[in-house]
């Protein structure tokens, strides 16, 4: 996931979006180590929407939105499309979100192979949470591959709130997550050095650590670790002090049958690739450490910059 996307925003209130065809599971204990108490604040039964099941399906219109109403949705000025896209593919979106209920209101992402939008429920409109579809593109279909992530973390601290999954009548899938707010790069590149504290960047390494950590818990990889993917919570919510790992397109079940010396793609960002992931060898779980230890360098440069001064000469 893009941090292009993440945006500061007002605070929302908790919302169950589950259908009735929905089951109600009991969420997993957490089982990596969580710097904020190991486990999510409880909450009543009735307000956690239920995990959707793992294929996505095509879904039938819960009511069909008026022509008037979808014009005036799709001619909104923050549902523009950028300048040489195309804008019958973000109709297409629109018009698709709007028939399983969800109410567009903001486009915040606009790329090749997905598009992601702020939208709300038209029953309960005070909620705001993000839609992610995916473009249809048979060799760049990642969607169901975060769907299984979230499921197989649904109620791990530091881990989104999968709402719903569902397939648009032309093949396109579309993921509603939980919102959350900005990245920790762009909370770096805010600050006056665009340098975090001392104490800012030692919570956070330990954050980090502690999602990555829980995400190897549950025998995933991520593939993908850099600063923006860990983002945190909405402002002035119960978890604006947590730390939530995203994106995982890229990620890659451990007990997977591992591909021969050669054979596995390079694969993440430039700037925190792993050194062996440059020789095609295959992706292991220190592979995420040693990306979130490039990570750390950058966000917490000040602080990276006292562990490499020298130590003191002893008599001197």
């Amino acid at each position: 996931m893009d941090s292009d996307y993440i945006n500061l925003g007002a605070p929302a209130a908790a919302w169950n979006p589950a259908s009735q065809n929905q089951q109600q599971t009991t969420a997993p204990e957490p089982a990596g180590p969580c710097v904020d108490g190991g486990q999510a604040e409880p909450t009543n039964s009735a307000d956690v929407p239920s995990a959707p099941d793992a294929s996505f399906e095509k879904q039938q219109p819960q009511e069909q939105a008026s022509g008037k109403e979808e014009k005036g949705s799709v001619s909104n000025d923050k549902l523009a499309v950028p300048e040489g896209a195309d804008p019958s593919v973000r109709d297409n979106d629109l018009f698709a979100i709007m028939r399983v209920g969800y109410g567009p209101l903001r486009l915040v992402h606009f790329g090749p192979f997905s598009r992601v939008y702020f939208v709300r429920h038209k029953k309960n409109p005070a909620h705001e949470c993000m839609a992610k579809v995916e473009a249809h593109n048979e060799k760049k279909r990642t969607l169901g591959i975060e769907a299984r992530v979230y499921l197989d973390c649904k109620g791990v601290c530091g881990f989104a709130e999968l709402y719903d999954r569902f397939q648009t009548s032309d093949g396109s899938r579309v993921l509603v997550i939980q919102r959350l707010g900005t990245d920790l790069n762009r909370i770096r590149l805010s600050l006056p050095n665009q340098s975090l504290t001392q104490a800012d960047a030692l919570k956070l390494c330990l954050e980090t650590f502690a999602r990555i950590w829980s995400l190897h818990d549950r025998k995933w990889m991520h593939r993908d670790i850099k600063p923006s993917n860990f983002v945190v919570g909405l402002p002035q919510s119960e978890m604006d002090d947590q730390v939530f790992i995203i994106d995982f397109g890229l990620a890659r079940q451990r007990q997977e049958k591992s591909r021969p010396t050669g054979a596995c793609p390079i694969l993440g960002t430039d700037a925190y690739r792993p050194i062996s992931n440059y020789s095609r060898v295959e992706y292991q779980p220190k592979d995420d450490i040693e990306s979130w230890c490039f990570a750390l360098g950058q966000t917490s440069s000040q602080l990276y910059a006292r562990l490499q001064d020298p130590l003191p000469q002893i008599g001197t």
